[in-house]
């Protein structure tokens, strides 16, 4: 459970501190960094890497230099716990850019005879984007109505089922696996760690399921929030 307050940042509190003023939060990271002192394993979570990368250079400043403060986004971090599992499933998670090329390569291997009634489009820019959205949206949850638009099948069956295909077809493991395991397996055992969650946005009911885990787990945790946030992204 979360306490919102604005007393010093003491060790053993889950506390959510809420202010308009972007320096206020990051100063209050900032403290709640050094007052762990600077050897002491956190785990920073930042809206951007920028973000989480400028919170731990001006605490290491302040600290006189720091080691052990793990620097991640929501997505990267859900992303390395999760790898290792998906790699087990010989799956691995790809970003828009990967998705994206894969689109293009079918895409070029359906030609426009593949392709029905996208065909006239197909080459207009934001197709690709237009496929890569449409072809994924059906093989996650959906939550909120935009994405429960974009789940009726409106894109062509025949790109989304490709696309699904090549999820199972990486064969062996190689280094690049084995880094990512080690990955991995190092940040599960971050898991109930201090935590520091600065401005880190909530837009999906799966997002915050994934921040309340985080916080449940750790006796020490930290999370900055615009004044503005709902109720709903608190929880």
């Amino acid at each position: 459970m979360l306490i919102e307050g604005h007393g010093p940042p003491d060790a053993g509190h889950r506390l959510a501190f809420r202010s308009p003023a972007a320096f206020a939060r990051m100063r209050r990271g900032v403290d709640f960094l050094v007052s762990r002192g600077r050897a002491a394993e956190v785990v920073i979570v930042g809206a951007s890497a920028d973000a989480a990368a400028q919170l731990a250079r001006i605490a290491s400043e302040r600290a006189g230099g720091s080691f052990g403060w793990y620097r991640f986004t929501l997505t990267r971090l859900a992303g390395t716990l999760a790898s290792q599992a998906l790699g087990s499933r010989g799956l691995t998670p790809a970003g828009p850019l990967p998705l994206e090329a894969i689109c293009a390569r079918i895409v070029h291997r359906l030609g426009r005879e593949g392709l029905g009634r996208f065909a006239a489009i197909a080459d207009r820019p934001g197709f690709l984007v237009l496929s890569r959205e449409r072809s994924t949206s059906s093989a996650w949850p959906a939550h909120g109505p935009r994405s429960r638009r974009c789940g009726r099948g409106a894109g062509p069956r025949r790109l989304r089922r490709r696309a699904r295909s090549g999820e199972h077809r990486r064969s062996g493991r190689g280094p690049a696996d084995r880094d990512r395991d080690r990955e991995s397996e190092r940040a599960r055992e971050l898991v109930g760690k201090p935590i520091v969650l600065l401005d880190v946005p909530v837009r999906a009911e799966l997002e915050g399921a994934f921040v309340r885990w985080l916080v449940d787990r750790s006796t020490d945790a930290l999370v900055t929030l615009p004044l503005g946030t709902t109720a709903r992204s608190r929880s």
